[in-house]
C-alpha cells in the first residue's frame, strides 16, 4: 500500500491519482494524511507542501524519516514566488515534474542538475483509462474549474455551438474522462480539463473567467513550458473566443502527446 499526497477532494483533476495509479499503474494507495507520511506526491501543484520550517513536527519528521524518499512523478507548484531559503524536509527522488519552470526552481533549491527527466503532467495518460473508441457527441465541452460552477458566463459559452456541454469536475471521474473524450473542442478554465483534453488529441484553448480559483497563472505555465511554449489564456470576461481560436491558437502535436505518454509511463516508480 502507497501513500499518496494529493487532494482528496470530489474534483476529477485530483481524483486522477487514484484512477490512473490504481488502474494503469496496478498498485493500492491510499490518501496521505499528510506530506511527512506519504511515499508518492503526484498529480496537482503540491511540491511546496515538503518544504523543511520551523514546525517542530517537520524537525521530528527529518529526524524519524531521513532515511525515506519521497517520489515526485509529474508534480508542480501552485505560485510563482522566490526560493531562496527553502530546502525539502525529506530526499526527494524526482522521476518527472510537471513542466520546465518547476525543474528550474526544484535544481534552485537543491542546488543539483536534475538531467532529462521527463516534463509532463501524468493526466496526459487519462485517454489510457479506456479500453474502447469513445465517439464524439459534442462540438464543444465547456469546462468550468471546480470553484467556478456557477458562474454564469459558462452559460453564455454554450452559445458559441448548438451541440455544446457543460461538463462538471465534481461528478463521477470516469463519466468525466469520457464525456471530455467525446468532444471535438474544448474550452476549460481547469488546468486538467486542458491536460484531458490534450490526453485525447483534442484542440484547446485555457479561458479565465474568475478569480475564484487558487493561484496566480503559475501552474499553466509551468505545463506549457514542458511543450517548450507559453501558455495561451483568453479572459472571458472581455472576449468569448470562438471555435476558431480554438483551433488557430492550439499547438500540441498528436506525436508529442504520446511521447509524453510513453515517458511517464515509464517513470512511474511503481507498478503492480
Amino acid at each position: 500500500m502507497y501513500r499518496v499526497k494529493y487532494a482528496n477532494i470530489p474534483n476529477a483533476g485530483d481524483q486522477l491519482n487514484v484512477y490512473i495509479m490504481k488502474r494503469l499503474f496496478h498498485i493500492d494507495i491510499v490518501c496521505a494524511d499528510s506530506p511527512l507520511n506519504s511515499d508518492i506526491v503526484g498529480i496537482g501543484s503540491g511540491l511546496d507542501r515538503f518544504y523543511y520550517d520551523n514546525n517542530f513536527k517537520i524537525r521530528v519528521s527529518q529526524v524519524l524519516h531521513q532515511k525515506t524518499v519521497i517520489h515526485v512523478w509529474g508534480t508542480g507548484y501552485l505560485f510563482e514566488h522566490e526560493e531562496k531559503k527553502h530546502r525539502f524536509f525529506r530526499k526527494m527522488v524526482f522521476h518527472a515534474l510537471r513542466g520546465e519552470l518547476s525543474k528550474k526552481r526544484v535544481e534552485k533549491i537543491t542546488r543539483k542538475t536534475l538531467g532529462a527527466i521527463p516534463l509532463c503532467d501524468g493526466g496526459i495518460l487519462t485517454s489510457e483509462l479506456f479500453d474502447h473508441r469513445i465517439e464524439k457527441e459534442y462540438e464543444l465541452g465547456i469546462i468550468p474549474h471546480f470553484r467556478e460552477q456557477d458562474e454564469p458566463l459558462f452559460q453564455e459559452m454554450k452559445r458559441i455551438s448548438k451541440k455544446s456541454v457543460l461538463i462538471n469536475l465534481c461528478e463521477d471521474p470516469m463519466k468525466v474522462y469520457e464525456k471530455i473524450g467525446s468532444c471535438e473542442y474544448i474550452l476549460s478554465s481547469s488546468l486538467h480539463g486542458l491536460i484531458i483534453a490534450d490526453s485525447f488529441h483534442i484542440p484547446n484553448l485555457h479561458i479565465k473567467v474568475s478569480n475564484k480559483p487558487i493561484g496566480d497563472g503559475f501552474k499553466f505555465r509551468d505545463y506549457y513550458s514542458g511543450y517548450g511554449f507559453e501558455a495561451n489564456t483568453v479572459d472571458a470576461n472581455i472576449r468569448i473566443p470562438s471555435l476558431n481560436d480554438i483551433i488557430d491558437n492550439y499547438k500540441i502535436e498528436p506525436s508529442v502527446v504520446e511521447q509524453k505518454k510513453r515517458e511517464m509511463y515509464q517513470c512511474f516508480p511503481f507498478k503492480g
